[in-house]
């Protein structure tokens, strides 16, 4: 039961990592274009942003944690959050 409970945690903190990281996106980008003499701030935190989403290299601890949690409740392990919590449902859907 503790592990369902500290799994449904994890997904979820995940989520509210994953959408902060959408809504920063374009946050940051309208604060380059309001306010173009800090361009300098602005412009590697989206950089960091876009290659901790998009990275196949780097390694979520996230991902690391569900996935201990997953196989103590013998539960298939994930790739990674959003190829099984985004791009798989969203493929799901439309086939």
């Amino acid at each position: 039961m503790k592990y369902k409970i500290a799994l449904t945690v994890i997904v979820s903190l995940h989520w509210v990592i994953a959408i902060g990281n959408i809504v920063a996106l374009p946050y940051l980008a309208t604060k380059i274009i309001n306010d173009i003499s800090n361009w300098y701030i602005y412009l590697p935190l989206i950089t960091f942003i876009v290659v901790i989403t998009c990275s196949r290299t780097i390694d979520c601890p996230l991902t690391n944690i569900e996935n201990k949690l997953r196989k103590k409740l013998d539960l298939d392990q994930i790739q990674g959050f959003i190829k099984y919590y985004i791009i798989k449902p969203l493929k799901n859907f439309f086939n």
